[in-house]
């Protein structure tokens, strides 16, 4: 935990001395895990902090930080099984556009922190059997709504989809399925401190 810590600390003293903008954001999102049998959609929340580099440049590059619940019901055979996960999550994005529109494209990288396994309703604390790692390519669309002086107010979209399966205490595992999937959609405030 001390290492995580350190390691925050250091990005976020580095990116505010290169940061253009710096920003809030809270999402809703819907998640599940991509297995071969079917599951329902979990309504879950991401929340974070992002920096966003040199913003007067078409190719730029955002850093992310988050809070992010994921998670998947299965009804079956009049079993309801609910599945929660709490990730601290990283991404590195590529971004295009301006100030009012934007695309970035890049990867994520998660550490569980937490699980909560329900199989009707008993809680199974036998988890072991889930992954500490959750990464995969993340895509975000942001539509500036208005600003009031240096902070802009945006609409954000955003999908992820895990590259590693959940299910396994190997570090990569591309096995088909079992990975994490999550859309969301929510509001970013982001502060022009450099202009």
């Amino acid at each position: 935990m001390k290492k995580l810590i350190c390691l925050i600390c250091f990005i976020v003293i580095w990116t505010n001395s290169e940061a253009q903008q710096i920003g809030a954001y809270y999402n809703v999102t819907l998640s599940k895990v991509d297995f071969s049998f079917p599951t329902d959609f979990y309504q879950a929340k991401s929340i974070g902090i992002e920096y966003h580099f040199s913003k007067n440049q078409l190719i730029n590059f955002s850093l992310n930080g988050a809070y992010e619940e994921k998670g998947f019901n299965i009804n079956a055979t009049g079993d309801i099984i609910k599945v929660r996960f709490e990730y601290y999550t990283l991404k590195g994005l590529a971004q295009i556009g301006n100030n009012n529109f934007d695309v970035q494209l890049g990867i994520y990288g998660g550490h569980l922190r937490y699980i909560e396994e329900w199989f009707n309703t008993t809680l199974d604390t036998d988890k072991d059997y889930y992954g500490k790692i959750d990464a995969g390519l993340s895509a975000i669309i942001s539509q500036r709504m208005f600003s009031t002086g240096p902070v802009s107010y945006y609409l954000k979209g955003e999908a992820n989809y895990g590259i590693f399966s959940i299910q396994s205490s190997k570090f990569i595992d591309f096995q088909y399925g079992d990975r994490n999937v999550n859309v969301g959609i929510g509001l970013a405030v982001r502060w022009n401190y450099k202009d």
